[in-house]
């Protein structure tokens, strides 16, 4: 069961933050893969900067974030994370970090900690990733990358960049 399509044909030229995590979705509690998607498309998605969602699949994140051009803050919870958010390894946030390579700020909200916020940086573009940092780390990632690839794993690079 999907949502009501009636959502994705919305048309507001003042609406720029959707809170999608209170309503009752059909009776779902969380976006499934087409409904992220649809949203992704949708007018309302295009010009959304601030977006609230309850998401099925954590890959949907990376869809936001690329494919939301004026998307400025993501704040998600992803069905199937029952992470510990008191401990220090957690995997979904790492999961997010290692795709982003840190250059958004990616955290556990205080206030819910079930739910993660996404920062998103749009300063500049790494060329062919259609990932967004600032002028500096991109110059630091590309001499990290270019000059010491074997003494640094993906992950030690994502951190020494935060």
């Amino acid at each position: 069961q999907t949502l009501n399509h009636a959502l994705f044909r919305l048309i507001s030229k003042t609406i720029y933050r959707l809170d999608l995590t209170k309503s009752s979705l059909n009776g779902l509690d969380y976006f499934n893969d087409e409904d992220c998607n649809k949203l992704i498309d949708s007018p309302l998605g295009l010009q959304c900067e601030v977006l609230f969602i309850r998401i099925n699949n954590r890959i949907n994140v990376l869809h936001f974030i690329k494919k939301m051009s004026n998307l400025r803050l993501l704040i998600f919870k992803c069905k199937g994370d029952h992470q510990n958010f008191l401990l220090e390894n957690d995997e979904l946030v790492k999961w997010l970090q290692n795709h982003f390579l840190s250059i958004h700020s990616i955290i556990r909200d205080r206030s819910d900690p079930s739910y993660i916020q996404v920062w998103i940086n749009r300063q500049k573009e790494i060329p062919n990733n259609d990932i967004k940092i600032s002028k500096d780390r991109y110059k630091i990632f590309r001499l990290l990358k270019s000059n010491i690839p074997v003494v640094f794993s993906k992950s030690s690079v994502s951190k020494q960049n935060t």
